[in-house]
C-alpha cells in the first residue's frame, strides 16, 4: 500500500482480514519462541538420559545377585528405550526448526513414538509439523493424543485451540483456552480467547480476558490493540482513542507490532478530529 503528500482523507492501511493475518503471524512467531524453548530443553533431558545410562552400567559392574543384576539390565533397556526416543525428538526438532524439513522431521517423530508410545511431547511436536506441513487434522489428532497422556499439557490445548479458531471452530477454541488458562495464566492465551470471543461478537467477555492480560502484562500489545477494536466497534470514541495511544506508547510495539502501529496512529488521528 503506497501513501502520497497528495492523500487527504483518513485511509485505514489494513482491513480486518489483513489485521487478522498479522496476529497470526505474531502467534507464529511466538509459537517459534517456545519451540527454541522446548529445543533446549530437549537438549537438557538428553544429557539426563546420558548420565543416568552411565550410572547404570556402573553399578552393574558392582552387581553381587542375579536378581539385582536382572533388575539393572531391565533399567539400562527402559533408559535406552527412553534414550533413542529423545535423539529421535531432538532429530526432529532440529529437522523442524532449523531447516523446515517437515517431511523428515514427522519420521523421526514417528520413530520417537514407536520407541515410548507415552511420549507426550513427541505427539506435540509432531503436531507442530503437521501443521506447518498443512494437514490440520493429523495435528488434531496428535493434539489430542498428547492431551490424552497428559492432561495437564497446557501447551497441547493451545495448540489445539489455534486449530479450531483457523477452522472457524469458535466454542471448541474457547474451551481449550479456557483449559489452557485453568493450568496457568498466560496473557497471549487471555489474548487469543479475547479474540475468539470477538469474533463471536460477545464484546463483554473479550474484554475481560483483555483486561486480564493486561493485568498479568500491562504492555501487552495484543490485548490493547483488542480493547480498542471493540471500542471503536461500539462507537466508544473516547475510550477508543485512549488505548490506540496506549498501543502507541507501548515499549514494544514497533518491534512485533509496526502495523498494527500504523493501524492505531491513523485511527487516533480520525478520532481526535471527529472529537474536534
Amino acid at each position: 500500500i503506497l501513501f502520497t503528500a497528495t492523500i487527504t482523507a483518513v485511509v485505514d492501511p489494513m482491513d480486518a482480514a489483513t489485521l487478522q493475518a498479522r496476529l497470526k503471524e505474531k502467534t507464529q512467531a511466538a509459537d517459534y519462541e517456545r519451540l527454541s524453548q522446548e529445543y533446549k530443553k530437549t537438549q537438557a533431558d538428553y544429557e539426563q538420559l546420558k548420565n543416568e545410562a552411565a550410572v547404570l552400567k556402573q553399578k552393574l559392574a558392582t552387581a553381587s545377585t542375579p536378581p539385582e543384576q536382572q533388575r539393572i539390565r531391565t533399567a539400562i533397556t527402559q533408559n535406552e528405550q527412553g534414550f533413542s526416543a529423545e535423539q529421535w525428538l531432538e532429530k526432529g526438532n532440529m529437522l523442524q526448526m532449523g531447516q523446515h524439513d517437515y517431511f523428515n522431521a514427522l519420521a523421526a517423530y514417528g520413530q520417537a513414538i514407536a520407541l515410548n508410545p507415552q511420549y507426550t511431547e513427541a505427539y506435540i511436536q509432531r503436531g507442530r509439523a503437521y501443521r506447518a506441513k498443512g494437514d490440520p487434522q493429523a495435528a488434531l489428532r496428535d493434539y489430542s493424543q498428547a492431551l490424552t497422556l497428559d492432561p495437564q499439557a497446557s501447551e497441547a490445548y493451545v495448540l489445539r485451540a489455534q486449530l479450531y479458531d483457523g477452522c472457524r471452530r469458535y466454542s471448541e477454541a474457547a474451551a481449550d483456552y479456557s483449559r489452557a488458562l485453568a493450568l496457568g495464566p498466560q496473557p497471549q492465551v487471555y489474548v487469543s480467547r479475547g479474540d475468539v470471543y470477538y469474533e463471536q461478537h460477545q464484546y463483554t467477555a473479550a474484554l475481560a480476558d483483555y483486561e486480564a492480560a493486561l493485568a498479568e502484562d500491562g504492555s501487552c500489545c495484543g490485548a490493547l490493540y483488542g480493547k480498542a477494536r471493540i471500542y471503536d466497534q461500539l462507537h466508544h470514541s473516547a475510550e477508543a482513542r485512549a488505548a490506540y495511544q496506549q498501543l502507541l506508547d507501548c515499549s514494544d510495539a514497533s518491534a512485533g507490532y509496526s502495523y498494527y502501529v500504523l493501524y492505531a496512529r491513523k485511527r487516533v488521528e480520525l478520532l481526535q478530529r471527529q472529537a474536534a
